[in-house]
C-alpha cells in the first residue's frame, strides 16, 4: 500500500484486507502521512507500528517533520516522529525493491521521494534497477511500467486484475493509492500482482 495521506481508516482497512488474504509481510510505501493534516500523524503511524508493517519514507512524510520541527506545540507524538524520521529510502524482499517514488535511493537520496518516473532517463532507471520488480508510491493511479526500446510503457492495473509479472521483467509496479482505495498484493513465488480496491 501507498500513498493513504493521513486517512487512517484506510489504512486500517488496506490492513484487514491484507490479513484475510495471507499476506505474510505489508510494506507502506510512504506518504502515510500528509504535510497539511499533521493532526492525523499519530492515527496513521499506530496501526503500522502495531501490525509491524514495513515502511518507506515519503515526501509528505518527510515534509510533516520538517514542518513540525521546533514547533513549541508540535501535533504529533514524540513515538510518531521517532517512527517517521527513522524510516528508510528503500526496502527489498525477494526480487523486488520498494521505494516511495524513485530508485536509485543511493544515487538521487531525497530526491527519489519525490521526482516523478517521467523525470528521468527511462532508460537509466530501468539500467540501474538492482532487483528485476521495482513496486513504488507516489503516482496515485496502479500501473505496470517497463522498457522496450529506451521508451518509457505504461499500462493501468483493473481492480482485481492478476498479472503475471514475467513477460514484463523488468518492471515497475506502481501501487495506486490508498486515498483512491488501490492497494496491490504480490505473490512472490508466482511473480504475480493483483490489484485490490478497498472495500
Amino acid at each position: 500500500m501507498a500513498d493513504s495521506h493521513g486517512d487512517a481508516a484506510a489504512i486500517r482497512s488496506a490492513l484487514r484486507l491484507f490479513r484475510s488474504q495471507g499476506c505474510g509481510r505489508v510494506y507502506h510505501l510512504g506518504d502515510i502521512c500528509d504535510s497539511l493534516q499533521p493532526h492525523n500523524a499519530d492515527a496513521c503511524v499506530e496501526p503500522l507500528q502495531a501490525e509491524a508493517v514495513i515502511a518507506i519514507r515519503g515526501n509528505n512524510d518527510h515534509s510533516l517533520l520538517a514542518n513540525q520541527k521546533g514547533r513549541p506545540d508540535p501535533c504529533i507524538s514524540e513515538r510518531s516522529r521517532h517512527f517517521l524520521e527513522n524510516l528508510p529510502l528503500k526496502a527489498s524482499f525477494g526480487d523486488a525493491d520498494l521505494v516511495h517514488s524513485l530508485p536509485p535511493t543511493e544515487e538521487l537520496g531525497p530526491a527519489s521521494r519525490m521526482d516523478p518516473m517521467q523525470s528521468a532517463p527511462v532508460a537509466e532507471i530501468f539500467k540501474l534497477l538492482r532487483r528485476p520488480i521495482l513496486f513504488r508510491g507516489h503516482s496515485h493511479n496502479p500501473e505496470l511500467m517497463w522498457c522496450r526500446n529506451d521508451q518509457l510503457m505504461t499500462r493501468t492495473l483493473r481492480p482485481s486484475e492478476r498479472v503475471d509479472l514475467t513477460m514484463w521483467i523488468p518492471c515497475i509496479i506502481t501501487c495506486g493509492a490508498l486515498t483512491d482505495g488501490h492497494c496491490m498484493i504480490w505473490e512472490p513465488a508466482r511473480r504475480e500482482v493483483v490489484c485490490r480496491t478497498l472495500p
